[in-house]
């Protein structure tokens, strides 16, 4: 049974809440993962936890541990990825449309839940690659785990749904128990699974539903919780509970079986001190240490030792008579081992045989799983060329874009030159128009210009010709005229005597009046 816990102790801080963690027993792992970003934090297990790993392109819900080297990891969107932990660049898409994944402790394997209700085991092969098997499972799955001792597993049915136990890992040979479980329990969808007992719960919720299944007989009872859990951690003893509110509870699962009906007092709580609040717990045992482990909604993880009493196991004193059998009966036994050993000798005979053809098949696989992992790596190799190759052709692609912008804004500006040199050209057109006909008028004016040029000549000639009359008519007309002149004056002379000799001094007055109006008049 169960004591109590020893006092938390934070190991490390991831700076981001947690949401999922799982354990590999056997490599002493266990792995604190946040959901966005999505990082993942390992802890060997001696408080040294290592630097956390970056996934940028997943915003995570769950993770599982196939191996030491290997991961994997549920987005929100319902894609797994497997994730090398050396590496965590290069995760994969393993398959798409998963609710939730359970690890298993030991590793190589873990299970999943569609979101049809399906179940499927993600199976971690050679070189890394992570296969994903359908499992044939009756109904539709609700919830389930898997421990190192067995699988439960929750099924939608008759009230509440029904409660199957598998021993071991391989869920297609059936349960080896069933529990109807209460009508109370039907909105849970979480379990755990311990040795002797599973826990039935949702996150959230003031009860939890254990299920005893010590023997044949198997028991269903609903325990009130005094705060709202976050999650739930089972060993072989105890039922750890993460409340909200920053505390651990202890209940103990042989207390619980005895317990009668109603509430169950824990046998022991610790506070996680401060703001903490609890998400996610798990529980661990390596190198006979027990330990609980808490992720926080701050990132925090902390571990808490669970100090456990060994169970006592029952003793009786009661003296036990062995009575040996008769010969009758030894003779049909013995010929019954005979025959038995003699099938034996021919299944082993069989058996060698197979395992012969095993080793030869080993080997043939071998060279085929060799033969793919150089194509793997060649196929990577083509893969990192694609993925620069697709980097390169991205950066021509922008350049080739900046390139066919700047060409459009040219062939925007051509345009717009083009229309002014087409404006340009109608109103050349229309000035060379008007050039030719000013040049056909002025053709036409240099013609008659020509026309008027010779006649001007012979004008000219004609006019010299005139003006050399006129001067020699104005010459003669001159003489004349001075010939006249002179007669007039003698004429004038004569006259004048003879009128001075005969009229008096007044008419000659008026006379020469009158000569001097009519002189120019007679010219």
């Amino acid at each position: 049974m169960s004591s109590h816990f020893e006092s938390p102790k934070k190991v490390f801080n991831l700076g981001v809440g947690i949401v999922a963690c799982a354990s590999l027993t056997n490599a002493g792992m266990i792995a604190f993962m946040s959901g966005r970003p999505a990082r993942i934090a390992i802890e060997p297990g001696a408080g040294a936890g290592g630097d956390p790993l970056d996934l940028p392109r997943i915003a995570a819900q769950d993770i599982a541990l196939l191996s030491k080297d290997f991961a994997l990891v549920l987005g929100k969107d319902g894609t797994v990825w497997s994730v090398p932990l050396s590496d965590p660049t290069r995760v994969r898409e393993i398959v798409r449309d998963i609710r939730t994944i359970c690890p298993r402790s030991a590793g190589e394997n873990a299970l999943s839940i569609g979101e049809n209700g399906k179940v499927f085991v993600l199976s971690l092969g050679r070189g890394g690659e992570v296969s994903a098997r359908p499992v044939d499972v009756p109904g539709r799955t609700r919830a389930i785990h898997a421990t190192d001792g067995g699988t439960s597993l929750v099924a939608e049915g008759d009230e509440g749904g029904q409660l199957r136990f598998y021993a071991g890992s391989a869920l297609d040979r059936g349960p080896t128990s069933r529990v109807v479980l209460p009508r109370e329990v039907a909105e849970f969808d979480q379990v755990r699974g311990g040795r002797g007992s599973s826990v039935v719960f949702k996150r959230g919720g003031t009860s939890l539903c254990v299920v005893m299944r010590e023997g044949p007989r198997t028991d269903a009872r609903i325990i009130g919780l005094p705060s709202a859990l976050a999650d739930v951690a089972i060993t072989d003893s105890s039922i750890v509970v993460a409340m909200v509110d920053g505390s651990l509870a202890l209940y103990d699962i042989a207390s619980i079986a005895v317990a009668e009906e109603g509430d169950v007092a824990p046998a022991h709580s610790v506070a996680l001190g401060g703001t903490v609040r609890p998400r996610v717990a798990l529980a661990t045992t390596i190198k006979g240490t027990t330990s609980i482990w808490v992720g926080t909604t701050t990132g925090e993880v902390m571990q808490i030792p669970l100090v456990e009493a060994p169970v006592q196991a029952k003793t009786s004193k009661e003296e036990v008579v062995v009575t040996p059998p008769a010969k009758s009966e030894i003779d049909p036994v013995r010929q019954e081992l005979e025959e038995a050993r003699r099938a034996l000798e021919a299944a082993t005979a069989e058996l060698q045989t197979r395992t012969q053809q095993r080793d030869e098949l080993q080997i043939a696989l071998e060279a085929k799983a060799s033969e793919l992992q150089a194509r793997t790596d060649e196929l990577q190799t083509r893969t990192q060329q694609r993925d620069e190759l697709q980097i390169a052709l991205e950066a021509k692609a922008s350049e080739l874009q900046a390139r066919t912008d700047e060409l459009n804004t040219r062939i925007q500006e051509c345009d717009l030159l083009r229309t002014a040199l087409d404006t340009k050209a109608l109103e050349v057109q229309s000035r060379t128009d008007d050039y030719e006909q000013l040049r056909s008028e002025a053709a036409a004016t240099a013609t008659r210009a020509a026309a008027l040029e010779t006649r001007a000549g012979e004008l000219e000639v004609k006019l010299n010709k005139t003006l050399e009359a006129h001067d020699a008519l104005r010459d003669e007309l001159s003489r004349i005229q001075t010939e006249l002149l002179r007669q007039r004056n003698n004429f004038e002379s004569s006259r004048a005597k003879r009128i001075e000799d005969a009229l008096p001094e007044r008419v000659v007055d008026g006379l020469e009046l009158i000569a001097t109006i009519l002189g120019p008049r007679r010219h």
